[in-house]
This record gives structure tokens, C-alpha cells and sequence, in this order.
């Protein structure tokens, strides 16, 4: 099943991306409920309320907003 971003007007998903050098990631909102509300202001979506699947990704993030994992590569 093909991830989408939920930001305002972006249209990257997993398959737009899959074979890219650049790859993107796609992000869960957080469960604490101050950075959720960060989050969901910052997309610029008027009565927003994510979903436990709905995703963002990671053009919508500076790149010291992510720790990487050494051993799965992954952000």
C-alpha cells in the first residue's frame, strides 16, 4: 500500500521514491500530544486530525531533526 505525505500540497509518496538515491522517509505523528500539535500546525491543514496511519515526510523536516540509526540506516 503506497504512503502518501499529508503536508499541504506535497505530493511525494513511497512509490514516487522507492528507487531514488535521495530517498525519502515517511513519518507517524508523535503521541505526545505538545510535539503533535507542533506538528499539525506546521502542515497547514485546516481542521487536521491525523490518523494512526497518516504519515509525513522528511522534506518537511531540517535535517538535525532526525537521529540516525548506525544499523539499519534508517532516520
Amino acid at each position: 500500500m503506497p504512503t502518501a505525505c499529508c503536508a499541504y500540497g506535497c505530493s511525494n509518496n513511497n512509490i514516487k521514491y522507492k528507487c531514488k538515491e535521495n530517498k525519502i522517509s515517511f513519518h507517524l505523528f508523535p503521541k505526545n500530544e505538545i510535539l503533535r500539535k507542533k506538528w499539525i500546525l506546521s502542515i497547514k491543514r485546516e481542521n487536521f486530525n491525523p490518523t494512526h496511519t497518516t504519515r509525513i515526510c522528511s522534506e518537511h523536516f531540517e535535517e538535525d531533526c532526525f537521529t540516525y540509526q548506525p544499523f539499519t540506516n534508517t532516520r
